[in-house]
């Protein structure tokens, strides 16, 4: 009979202790959700609803309590200084500490946690001039959540996203992430991207958050070359003709050895003492970087013996460019051919390319026809 009411009563004890163990998860559960929907309604005041809640868990076991202040700590210190997040995202975070919480405490699954940015370092628009010059070589991102599936995709001009590779952003932790863009080991964002789109789990996080890219404007493309016509030649015979049957020929050369223009003498044509002929050379223009150390040719091939005294002018004028319109001519004098003459040819280095632009006299190579260029009449700047 004593043994059956020490059992009665034992009963009584565990049923009392039960009760008492549900009016404390009751209580406790109940004081969360009230502190969940103030904080809710009013992130503003999460501070005074934490302190709240630990008062209402007196008496609940200290364990209840030192979980809210673990949040309290954690929302000041980790999201609201590392993070800088503004008030209302502290609120979603304390609220969805606080839910994981009375998850635990009634056994269930905790909530989804859904990662939350809250500044980027560098700030506003990303600058991809600054990233290409090395100026930055990585993007932070101070949130919470972090840890929880956050990634990044970039856009292109169609909208659609392109995965950053899961490498990239692996050292995420729950407050901060730190993607490098660049040295060999950063990402490298396409040229074509128009944005980096937070995601979760490769799904676009939230209402499609984003950092913009600005990239730098592509350089205008280089102005076409200037154009130099006509390219002519003034012979000026002096006291030896050129006979009629003395075939002339002239070459214009690049400094590659490309021709860029000839003329060639078609017939008899003989030049008289004291006379002035000028020749077109064909093509009659080029542009103004082939001329730069271009080489001018001049030849004869005497039918016989034949001498012939002469100065020479080049000619030819800017057709487009700054200095549009006016002209540049090199003038040769004393120059002599003549049957026996090494190749019949005379050689002459005609300009250098000036630094501003602009055609200037260069002094010739002194070849076999001994031939300088000792006076130059321009009316260039």
């Amino acid at each position: 009979m004593a043994l059956k009411r020490v059992a009665t009563l034992l009963g009584a004890i565990a049923v009392a202790i039960n009760l008492s163990a549900c009016e404390d998860t009751d209580k406790v559960v109940g004081a969360i959700n009230n502190a969940v929907s103030l904080i809710s309604q009013n992130s503003d005041f999460w501070r005074a609803d934490l302190a709240d809640l630990e008062q209402q868990l007196k008496g609940t076991g200290d364990k209840w309590i030192a979980e809210v202040r673990s949040i309290s700590l954690d929302a000041g210190n980790n999201v609201g200084d590392q993070a800088k997040c503004e008030v209302s995202y502290i609120g979603d975070y304390v609220v969805g500490r606080l839910t994981a919480l009375q998850a635990h405490i009634l056994g269930k699954q905790p909530p989804h946690r859904q990662p939350v940015i809250c500044t980027t370092a560098p700030s506003g628009a990303l600058r991809m001039g600054e990233v290409e010059r090395g100026l930055v070589t990585d993007v932070k991102f101070d949130g919470y959540n972090l840890d929880s599936g956050f990634g990044l995709a970039w856009m292109d001009a169609h909208k659609a996203l392109h995965q950053v590779p899961a490498a990239f952003v692996s050292e995420s932790t729950q407050y901060l992430a730190v993607i490098p863009i660049g040295g060999a080991n950063g990402f490298k964002i396409p040229r074509q991207a128009e944005a980096l789109v937070y995601t979760e789990n490769g799904q676009p996080l939230g209402s499609g958050e984003r950092l913009p890219l600005e990239w730098p404007e592509s350089p205008p493309p280089p102005p076409p070359p200037v154009v130099m016509t006509p390219l002519s030649l003034t012979f000026h015979t002096t006291n030896e003709d050129k006979d009629g049957d003395s075939i002339l020929t002239v070459s214009l050369a690049a400094s590659n050895g490309f021709q860029l223009a000839s003329w060639e003498q078609q017939g008899n044509l003989g030049f008289a003492n004291n006379s002035v002929h000028t020749v077109n050379l064909v093509p009659n223009q080029t542009t103004l970087p082939s001329l730069q150390d271009s080489k001018l040719s001049v030849c004869i091939a005497p039918n016989g013996h034949d001498t012939w005294h002469f100065d020479l002018e080049f000619a030819t004028s800017y057709a487009s460019g700054p200095f549009s319109g006016q002209t540049v001519k090199v003038f040769a004098p004393g120059q002599s051919l003549y049957q026996g003459h090494p190749a019949n040819c005379a050689s002459y280095a005609l300009f250098a390319l000036g630094k501003s632009e602009h055609l200037s006299p260069f002094q010739t190579e002194h070849g076999a026809a001994g031939a300088g260029l000792t006076d130059v009449h321009t009316n260039t700047p």
